[in-house]
């Protein structure tokens, strides 16, 4: 609240704040004493404040004063600054006082200010200079919240044992991607240096070629002979040395085991090093190699054999077990496209995409789905991605040892072995840890119904399926620099899915 007054020399008028009444300030213009009157002086009282205060307790005010305070006047001292603004030396001389009755206040007019020799700023400590002057209106103080009393020890103890405490949701650890080991899964694209290499290191010689250099090198070997085989390790293994011309091993050899046993080493320890995260899942990844490099294959090679035994069959009716069985009727028919050397490119695409990548897509990406539907709350990306590349890293060895047994033992070279147990399983684990991205980063389709198993499919197993059939057809028709191109656009696709999901992973 302000009073409003003013000064009776100069007529000057002023406002001051209510703490102020019943004191004598120095005028503004004329420098001469004023005496402010009390709160209960008919003057008109403004208050810009007064809804904000009503709810507020205004503090006590002191009670009147029956006499101004005279201030006696001071020396200036050396040490004190004297302000000449407020020096009385010349001021003009007392004026004779009048009795002021504490119960009535006396008009304005026959209000004489007391004589004060001299004004000391001193007196008011917390007023500032505009303030002394009356030119500032200063909000109503308001009191200070008092601080909230803290309950006792028996109180915190007696809502302990009352209120059951919250379980924190589980909290993922993460280590910051910083390091080295962040980035080695870029060695998966120096495993396939091998397949680069190939074209220009490996041998420039067909099979039938090396088959006649057999047959003029070993004369005693009847030419009628290796028409009988059944397959061409039985053919190796009608020669002398159970191997033709150019062949790294023999036929009988069993060295194909120490290379996969070899490949298995280098690969697992490569994904125990990668992406550290201070957890252990060596087991975890080990368990889902071995399972799909064992399980896994059994599974692949019994839809093939069912697959391939619906040549010719055809069945009436309805029900799952129809559907079911034209879907395997058609992946075999795939097979036989891809499997013969007279179809179309095309053709052969269609094949190798919609019966090899599939079935051998969906074989890798199974210990992923297990995984995914374990325990949601304690799920992370970059994990799902190992347990693919492990997947695939256990398919692809499984399938060097079926190779080398079947097509490779006694008859190809050096540079073959090392394509399929560093190449081609660098290839398996890029196209399955692809597929574990797509499904940690969107689980919509991991439920059992028609409508997922579709989506399955098309969401995720589609892309690596594409590449797989690019690749296959790409070198069974002997477009190898194709074929490496293929290889290097899936880890860039592999990387790009990552670097996509980098904040998630």
């Amino acid at each position: 609240m302000t009073i409003r007054t003013s000064c009776a020399a100069c007529g000057v008028k002023l406002k001051v704040e209510d703490h102020l009444a019943g004191k004598t300030v120095r005028c503004p213009g004329c420098q001469q004493p004023i005496a402010i009157p009390r709160n209960e002086a008919n003057e008109e009282i403004l208050d810009p404040f007064a809804e904000d205060a009503e709810a507020m307790v205004s503090p006590p005010t002191p009670p009147p004063l029956t006499k101004p305070p005279v201030t006696k006047r001071k020396l200036a001292t050396p040490n004190r600054k004297v302000d000449p603004a407020v020096d009385l030396a010349t001021s003009a001389p007392p004026l004779p006082e009048k009795p002021v009755s504490p119960d009535k206040p006396p008009p304005e007019d026959d209000v004489e200010p007391p004589i004060v020799e001299r004004f000391d700023p001193n007196e008011f400590p917390n007023l500032s200079e505009e303030e002394l002057h009356g030119e500032v209106i200063s909000p109503p103080r308001r009191k200070k919240k008092q601080p909230e009393k803290k309950p006792a020890v028996s109180e915190l103890a007696d809502s302990v044992t009352h209120t059951p405490r919250r379980s924190k949701p589980p909290v993922i650890a993460s280590a910051p991607n910083t390091g080295w080991r962040w980035y080695l899964h870029w060695v998966l694209v120096v495993a396939l240096l091998p397949l680069v290499l190939s074209p220009v290191l490996g041998s420039k010689e067909s099979l039938e070629d090396r088959l006649s250099q057999t047959i003029e090198k070993h004369p005693e070997v009847n030419p009628a002979m290796l028409d009988s085989g059944n397959s061409l390790n039985d053919l190796a293994r009608q020669l002398p040395d159970q191997r033709i011309e150019g062949a790294w091993l023999a036929a009988d050899t069993h060295w194909h085991w120490g290379m996969a046993l070899a490949s298995s080493g280098v690969f697992f320890s490569l994904l125990l090093w990668m992406w550290p995260d201070g957890k252990p899942r060596g087991r975890l990844l080990v368990t889902a190699g071995l399972a799909t490099g064992t399980v896994g294959i059994l599974l692949l090679l019994g839809v093939q054999w069912v697959a391939l035994r619906t040549d010719g069959v055809f069945l009436r009716g309805r029900g799952v077990a129809i559907v079911l069985f034209y879907i395997v009727k058609f992946i075999g028919f795939s097979y036989r496209c891809a499997m013969d050397s007279s179809s179309g490119f095309v053709l052969s695409f269609i094949g190798y995409t919609l019966g090899v990548g599939l079935c051998e897509e969906l074989c890798k990406a199974i210990p992923v789905v297990i995984y995914l539907r374990s325990d949601p709350s304690k799920l992370r990306l970059r994990t799902a991605c190992l347990i693919g590349l492990a997947s695939g890293v256990g398919f692809g060895v499984s399938e060097g040892i079926t190779y080398a047994v079947d097509y490779y033992n006694g008859i190809t070279d050096f540079w073959i072995y090392l394509i399929r147990f560093a190449s081609c399983v660098s290839l398996h684990a890029i196209w399955a840890g692809g597929v574990a991205v797509l499904m940690s980063t969107n689980a919509d389709h991991l439920d059992f119904s028609w409508g997922d198993a579709l989506g399955f499919v098309a969401f995720y197993l589609s892309p690596a399926m594409i590449l797989h059939g690019l690749y296959n057809t790409l070198l069974t028709h002997q477009y190898d620099y194709g074929a490496i191109v293929c290889a290097v656009a899936s880890f860039v696709w592999l990387q790009w899915l990552l670097w996509r999901h980098a904040s998630e992973a």
